[in-house]
């Protein structure tokens, strides 16, 4: 995928100035999953060749060398997140989650161990990160979600144990996103699901969005493949879904978190409404939304 700069906007001819980043270390090949800019102005790529850092003029990457202690074990980023703390956060398809030390360069690892304990993810294949309002780094692998607290460094396997209620609908998680208003929505191959921490009691209670309460032909599309979950900043209490059936909209009660309602996204171009894959969704103002 060539990767392209947007350099400015002017005028009200909607002319771009673009720029090509990596033009000299042959980029245009490279398949590129997530981009993130921490508070010191850098940009970091998340590619299946490395985690590359660019800081305006220069590129550095990382995970593509033998691994060593205190670096990056991965060349292959599924994702990244850039918490409260301006901490980032590199997940793995296969090596686990990582976290970034910017003080001496080097990367703290979280990895799935053959005892699981307490400091050990439930797996080493990453496929979401964010972070929830109760503060803790919410990862979704292919083996379910786990609750890492970043002062501790202890994990939670909230997809099993004595400390979760409920379940998901499958453990294959793609996509989380956290709600302002408590929880964090969990997209999965196989549907939508909630997870609601209890920083009191320290457990979790699950809920899955299927079933007779749920259910009717707007909803089935929510049984498939989703690959991106928005919580919505101009509507209050909206979810936009990006699934492999085109996009979905739900209404959430913050109160009563079993029940959710779709709602039919109105378009002028049904192709939103086909089986068409759904990759990301951003809000620009209320009413204007662009979607990958």
């Amino acid at each position: 995928t060539l990767t392209l700069y947007l350099n400015s906007l002017y005028g009200q001819d909607q002319q771009f100035l673009f720029n090509w980043i990596g033009q000299e270390e042959d980029w245009a090949n490279h398949s590129f999953n997530d981009i993130v800019q921490d508070q010191n102005g850098f940009i970091w790529f998340a590619t299946y060749t490395g985690l590359v850092k660019y800081d305006g003029a220069n590129t550095t990457v990382y995970g593509l060398y033998p691994p060593l202690a205190n670096r990056l074990q991965s060349g292959k980023i599924s994702c990244l997140l850039l918490d409260s703390k301006n901490r980032l956060w590199v997940g793995t398809v296969l090596s686990g989650l990582f976290r970034y030390n910017q003080l001496d360069d080097t990367f703290i690892s979280y990895t799935q161990d053959s005892t699981l304990t307490e400091r050990s993810l439930i797996s080493n294949s990453i496929g979401a990160i964010t972070e929830g309002v109760d503060g803790g780094i919410y990862i979704g692998t292919s083996r379910g979600v786990d609750r890492l607290n970043p002062d501790e460094g202890t994990v939670i396997h909230i997809s099993e144990g004595e400390r979760t209620k409920g379940r998901l609908n499958r453990l294959n998680v793609f996509s989380l996103a956290a709600d302002p208003n408590g929880g964090v929505w969990v997209g999965t191959d196989c549907g939508l699901n909630k997870i609601v921490w209890d920083q009191i009691k320290e457990e979790a209670q699950r809920y899955s969005y299927y079933g007779p309460e749920n259910d009717n032909e707007d909803s089935a599309a929510c049984y498939k493949f989703i690959k991106t979950l928005k919580v919505s900043t101009t509507e209050e209490h909206r979810l936009w879904i990006g699934t492999g059936s085109g996009l979905m909209k739900i209404k959430y009660h913050p109160d009563s978190p079993a029940k959710v309602e779709y709602i039919k996204v109105e378009s002028q171009d049904e192709i939103l409404n086909k089986q068409i894959l759904i990759t990301d969704i951003f809000e620009e103002i209320p009413h204007r939304r662009w979607i990958a």
